[in-house]
């Protein structure tokens, strides 16, 4: 399937609300917001069922926001001036000076504890009572439990615990001592007994392309197709942002398929911005997994996809950049197979705008530089968004304008074998996280 074909396919499923179970229908900024703050059947549907209450502890809660001029519903706005989001400024962003608020299931392509970047608001709301001591109950729960857990439930399970496990690691200095102990053992305990063996962790689904014919996603694997998988420099800030326990994979779509695969991302060396013949490029998010040897294996679990589609007029000037963007529900993964569990957002989809260039985390706060407090996270529009990193034509292609123009070989990758995961493997072997949980792996 051509790229041109993947994104008005997409507006006609992203221009309704399309949520995952348990999200209640409501429009504007309220799309996917929670009725109620409590447990969801997530992982089995009893919302007191042990995963389930882990679930609620580490990514449910009430989020405090203000709104762009996107929600017609946050008027009055107000010109917006942050200090670390420039981009206020530059897209001319108005923003309410009323608050708002939604409850985020939090069963989306995102890491627990949110947000942890800048400030500690998510970590912190997990040491406050009653929800540090349902957190502990509820892992003690499940490390004592015997019934059987399918390979898939483990493997999103074990990905969610150790998501928490780094975040608390990281950020044990501003914690309590004592209760940050307590819970890495018993995070580091329960990561162990979920794992699968290598041999499970390569028969588990290929939920991309589970949901490929569902939600029109490109061809991005196929050997025939036009795709090319690049890499330019190894390292990728969204394998930072996620302490590399996840693989970002970046694809190029030349409109046709090459008779020069190397020479087409060449091209971009000295010549960053997006051009003709360029049809669209995607980022591919895939997670790692620990098999029950200790030992770190890719896994083919897409938790967020992310589409641009550009538009050419005749003379080659850029005239459309039209985005989407695929998020990972548990929910819907463990219920309905055939969606892949990759539930799609559209251009107006409520989206939390980001706090820096670097901030890949959920309803980060982003401070005020004009008086008024304004210290909380802040909604816009999907577009609004993106442009925000990516410019108001959401055209910046940054694995290309980050890079020196004589930065090594711009690399083909064979895209059926994701090399890029063996250099995100190595990134996490070297961290201090990751040797102190394979210590109390050992321990166990």
């Amino acid at each position: 399937m051509s790229a041109r074909r993947v994104i008005p396919a997409l507006m006609v499923l992203c221009g309704i609300a399309v949520v995952s179970p348990g999200r209640c229908q409501q429009e504007g900024y309220g799309q996917g917001s929670l009725e109620a703050d409590r447990p969801q059947r997530v992982y089995a549907d009893d919302p007191q069922d042990s995963w389930n209450r882990i679930f609620y502890c580490l990514f449910t809660r009430a989020v405090t926001l203000r709104l762009t001029q996107d929600f017609t519903e946050g008027a009055p706005f107000h010109a917006a001036s942050s200090t670390s989001f420039r981009s206020l400024d530059f897209l001319a962003l108005r923003v309410s000076d009323r608050s708002f608020q939604r409850i985020e299931s939090g069963d989306r392509g995102i890491d627990p504890l949110y947000p942890s970047f800048i400030d500690l608001r998510g970590p912190r709301a997990l040491f406050t009572e009653p929800r540090y001591s349902e957190f502990e109950k509820a892992l003690r729960a499940a490390l004592d439990e015997r019934k059987p857990r399918t390979p898939v439930e483990r493997a999103l399970m074990q990905a969610d615990l150790w998501a928490a496990y780094d975040i608390l690691y990281r950020n044990r200095r501003w914690l309590n001592d004592a209760q940050s102990e307590q819970l890495l053992n018993l995070l580091a305990s329960l990561i162990r007994k979920l794992a699968l063996t290598r041999e499970e962790i390569a028969a588990l689904p290929d939920n991309y392309a589970a949901g490929a014919n569902r939600l029109h996603l490109p061809d991005l694997f196929g050997e025939q197709s036009p795709w090319i998988e690049i890499e330019w420099s190894r390292g990728r800030s969204h394998d930072f942002s996620a302490d590399y326990r996840r693989c970002t994979r970046i694809f190029l779509n030349p409109g046709s398929k090459l008779t020069d695969p190397h020479g087409f991302p060449e091209g971009f060396r000295f010549d960053s911005h997006p051009h003709a013949p360029l049809a669209a490029v995607a980022l591919v998010t895939q997670s790692l997994l620990i098999d029950n040897s200790g030992n770190l294996v890719p896994s083919r679990i897409t938790t967020e996809v992310q589409v641009r589609d550009f538009s050419w007029t005749a003379n080659g000037q850029l005239a459309k950049t039209a985005i989407a963007e695929f998020d990972l529900s548990r929910r819907a993964l463990l219920t309905d197979r055939a969606s892949g569990g990759l539930l799609p957002s559209g251009e107006t989809s409520p989206a939390y705008l980001a706090a820096a260039g670097n901030d890949y985390q959920f309803a980060t706060s982003i401070d005020s530089s004009d008086g008024r407090a304004r210290d909380i996270a802040i909604m816009g529009s999907l577009r609004t968004r993106c442009a925000g990193c990516h410019g108001p034509e959401v055209g910046t292609l940054f694995t290309f304008s980050v890079h020196g123009r004589q930065l090594g070989e711009i690399r083909n990758l064979n895209k059926r074998l994701n090399e890029h995961a063996q250099y995100v493997v190595e990134k996490k072997m070297q961290l201090e996280s990751w040797r102190s949980l394979e210590e109390r792996w050992r321990q166990n």
